[in-house]
């Protein structure tokens, strides 16, 4: 099980300050614990609307954020490719290789989007790895997020046990997670309104 109990201790102070940094560093430690839990190189996490495209992205490599500015990466379509599969079925997702070539039986729905995705975001994300894990954070049996783990190429990929920590971890921990991003949100729309109406 993966422990997370200093995340717990974390999230409640960073929520005080009520912005939108606040939810930055919920998810980033939220995914803190995750890549170190699995020994994943990559972690992305994906804030969904109830409909449309995805609203935020928080993405770390090698321990750092990297998402960069001006990327406009929030304006991707969440239905499609292996995420879309995941919201779909409301399941986690094990993909050995990324790359691996369609074919008839079985077709490679990441391919089939790449060519549209970002340059920057396919050359520092995606290019340098092979094994990914993907599942869903649900609130009320909706999915209000998804959670993406990645492996460089030449690493062996994940197994069914980590599938199942995470899943754990996602169960045990990501409504309450949401809850917190849910509060902040709310509290950060509320003070942008009342400093337009007093300017």
């Amino acid at each position: 099980m993966l422990s997370a109990e200093n995340l717990l201790e974390k999230i409640p102070v960073l929520a005080i300050s009520g912005d939108n940094s606040a939810v930055d560093s919920i998810l980033y430690e939220t995914l803190k614990v995750l890549l170190k839990g699995v020994d994943a190189d990559i972690g992305q996490i994906n804030l969904l609307p109830k409909g449309g495209r995805v609203e935020k992205i928080c993405i770390i490599k090698d321990g750092k954020p990297w998402l960069k500015k001006g990327l406009n990466m929030h304006l991707f379509e969440p239905s499609r490719g292996f995420t879309g599969l995941v919201i779909a079925t409301g399941q986690s997702i094990l993909v050995e290789d990324i790359w691996a070539e369609s074919t008839k039986e079985v077709p490679n729905p990441f391919l089939e989007l790449a060519s549209a995705m970002n340059e920057n975001y396919i050359n520092d994300i995606k290019n340098p790895v092979a094994g990914i894990l993907i599942l869903p954070v649900k609130k009320d049996n909706d999915t209000f997020c998804t959670i993406e783990l990645s492996r460089y190429r030449g690493r062996a990929p994940f197994n069914e046990m980590e599938e199942k920590l995470v899943n754990d971890f996602a169960v045990r921990y990501g409504s309450l997670l949401m809850d917190y991003v849910i509060d902040v949100r709310t509290r950060a729309a509320i003070n942008m309104a009342h400093q337009k109406l007093t300017t």
